[in-house]
């Protein structure tokens, strides 16, 4: 059982995100030192989760002790240990999606939606949180600190939300395992996937095309994702140097799953009801035809990106169709979108100057392509892609 079960499983019972992951937290100290003395349990999952409620438990009796509490409030005390001593890890639903709704409800801010959800359900630590949102790990800890304070203070319900309220939720639910997903997107090549945070992401985006089988987003969601996992062992080349699609060894991509990916937008294109994942996976799937068949879907796949551009007008959309429309032949056209961005917004975007390089030096114009790409190399933190931008910039 992962991190992100534990602790949902312990959250939901408690009505109390920080306390299942105190709770949780000190069972996994209590297994560092029991367990080289013990040995480890013949059920690791079911020992922490007892020790986790074993804690829980103690931490309530402390509080009750510390405050003088009214008899409603006792009342509560009660129902909370009578669900607390009836939690067994083997009859405990996974309820992984419920508290990822949780994170999401109206009484958390919109901002720091997505990070609680990365952190209490997905584990990330808030300095993995912050480097992918771009602050200091020290307010960004303090930001989820305050998310979950107010849970426990405006009593949100730990349940699915109501037909109603799902549209709203279901969209940072998503957005949430999709930023999960990206983070390992690179850290997971080659690794054994049900131990690894992308596999922990579509674990959960099938958890919810299963609870909710009429939400055409989470289905585009679950293709993207399938269909990129499973190039996931060509990305790099035996010296670990990145490799792009269009050159990946074939021999490498895992058919099932891409088969599983087309499968999945399908499902999607049948509910009728398009949106910005949906477009993402069909560009996928273009990408990965074009190669598999060895047909020419540039102009197709660069007309996908105008679509996106409507459903999501990003940074990073806007760059990604510059480079689409340069496969597809139009170079100067993709010249003046990038010419077009505002230059404050990609100062520092590493994928604006690596894509900007790329269009130079198409055009022919070298000593502007050398110095984008000495720019995006300077931005790249990740050594495979670095490495590869240094040699296409010696061409």
């Amino acid at each position: 059982m992962t991190y992100g079960k534990l602790v949902a499983i312990l959250a939901v019972r408690a009505r109390d995100v920080a306390s299942a992951e105190d709770a949780l937290s000190g069972a996994l100290a209590e297994a560092l030192v029991a367990w080289p003395r013990d040995g480890v349990p013949q059920n690791p999952d079911a020992w922490l989760l007892t020790a986790a409620r074993n804690n829980l438990a103690d931490a309530q009796r402390r509080s009750r002790r510390e405050r003088e509490l009214p008899e409603a409030s006792m009342e509560h005390e009660h129902r909370l240990s009578r669900l607390l001593s009836s939690l067994d890890e083997q009859d405990s639903a996974d309820e992984r999606l419920t508290l990822l709704f949780v994170c999401a409800h109206p009484a958390i801010d919109v901002s720091v939606r997505t990070p609680l959800m990365l952190q209490a359900v997905m584990g990330l630590s808030a300095e993995q949180i912050a480097a992918a949102f771009v602050i200091s790990p020290t307010t960004m800890s303090q930001r989820l600190v305050r998310a979950k304070r107010r849970i426990v203070d405006t009593g949100v319900r730990f349940a699915q939300p109501d037909t109603e309220e799902l549209p709203h939720r279901i969209e940072h639910v998503l957005e949430a395992i999709y930023g999960a997903f990206g983070t390992a997107y690179n850290d997971d090549v080659g690794a054994d996937t049900s131990s690894t945070l992308a596999g922990e992401a579509l674990d959960l985006i099938a958890i919810v095309t299963t609870q909710l089988p009429d939400c055409a987003e989470a289905w585009g969601l679950r293709s993207l994702m399938l269909l990129c996992h499973a190039r996931r062992n060509a990305r790099r080349d035996t010296h670990g140097t990145y490799v792009p699609l269009r050159e990946q060894q074939l021999s490498r991509w895992d058919r099932s799953l891409i088969d599983a990916g087309n499968q999945s937008l399908m499902q999607a294109a049948q509910l009728r009801r398009p949106g910005r994942f949906q477009t993402h996976a069909a560009i996928q799937a273009a990408h990965m035809d074009a190669v598999l068949r060895g047909v020419d879907n540039s102009t197709p796949i660069a007309s996908l990106y105008d679509a996106l551009m409507v459903q999501a007008p990003t940074i990073g959309t806007l760059i990604a169709r510059a480079a689409a429309w340069a496969d597809a032949g139009h170079e100067e056209q993709a010249l003046q979108m990038l010419d077009n961005i505002d230059a404050h917004d990609v100062r520092t975007h590493q994928p604006y100057w690596a894509v900007r390089a790329d269009v130079l030096r198409r055009v022919h114009r070298p000593a502007e392509a050398r110095v984008a790409y000495d720019r995006a190399i300077g931005l790249t933190t990740e050594h495979a892609t670095r490495e590869w931008l240094r040699q296409r910039s010696a061409l």
